[in-house]
């Protein structure tokens, strides 16, 4: 696989789906990132394969552990190609899936459940 990236650019797309599921809101989006590897005259692939353990990364390679030894540049943002657009996911779930009943943190809510623990905020990501 690494081989055939070499002198190429590929296409890092990320789907991200925010569910608030008590009050109904839904946030969806795509990430895309464009990764270009370096040819691979330049490369030496095996000695990157010592370094680096392939087959729990998809497409077989380590961004954040890379230092420019396979990727040539990255457009977009590099928190996507290692797995999370972190730069958009952080601002959607401030601005879109903000809580509106919530105030204080779950230590400071009223305690009335009968176990005498402070009732949670239901919010799930999938």
């Amino acid at each position: 696989m690494l081989e055939e990236l070499c002198g190429r650019i590929h296409e890092v797309l990320t789907g991200v789906c925010l569910v608030h599921r008590s009050q109904g809101k839904l946030c969806r989006f795509t990430d895309s990132t464009r990764v270009k590897f370096r040819a691979r005259r330049e490369v030496d692939l095996d000695d990157y394969l010592r370094s680096i353990y392939p087959l729990d990364k998809a497409g077989a390679y380590a961004a954040q552990e890379d230092h420019g030894r396979l990727i040539e540049c990255v457009e977009g943002s590099m928190s996507n190609v290692i797995g999370l657009p972190v730069e958009r996911v952080v601002p959607a779930l401030r601005e879109r899936l903000r809580p509106s009943k919530f105030s204080g943190m779950p230590w400071q809510r009223k305690r009335d459940r009968r176990d005498g623990q402070a009732p949670l905020q239901t919010f799930q990501t999938t």
